[in-house]
């Protein structure tokens, strides 16, 4: 008589659970450092575009780049203004010697990041042809309370960010 060997064709249901569990946790895993990594990065496209606009500011005041509102009015254009309008929104603005600046363009920050409470209301003002200010300026920008950078301008009109890296 011949006897047929028993084969294991399968897994068993204790193999099975392990290996999905361990996809399980390393999914989780991957799913969180993901998060993280997309809030850091709005944070920092934040950072990036409020230093854009400030450049923008200080180059225009630089080079006397006059807007039609200010030609039209046959108004002194003194400098461009950068102001934090409110937690999520800034903009630049010419300033032609009214009280009510000229904007040049308005821009929203990223969902999720924020300016802090102590920079809400700052505004900066950069001076035609030499590009200074009239006060040096430390900006916060946050991105869910957690992490936070610092844009710093200045006397002379400088804009450098830091702790960006981290």
């Amino acid at each position: 008589m011949i006897q047929k060997s028993k084969e294991n064709y399968g897994f068993t249901l204790i193999e099975l659970i392990i290996v999905f569990s361990v996809i399980a946790i390393l999914s989780i895993i991957g799913i969180a450092a993901f998060a993280s990594y997309s809030r850091t990065q709005a944070l920092n496209a934040g950072v990036l575009d409020v230093v854009t606009m400030l450049n923008l500011a200080r180059s225009r005041a630089s080079s006397q780049v006059k807007p039609k509102n200010c030609e039209v009015t046959s108004l002194s254009l003194n400098g461009y203004e950068f102001t934090i309008v409110n937690n999520t929104t800034y903009r630049v603005s010419a300033n032609c010697g009214v009280n009510q600046p000229f904007t040049v363009e308005t821009k929203p920050l990223p969902k999720g990041v924020t300016f802090a409470d102590s920079s809400l209301g700052s505004s900066v003002l950069f001076y035609v042809i030499s590009g200074g200010v009239n006060h040096s300026l430390t900006i916060t920008i946050n991105e869910s309370g957690i992490a936070k950078k610092d844009i710093v301008i200045d006397s002379i009109g400088s804009v450098s960010v830091k702790n960006f890296g981290g």
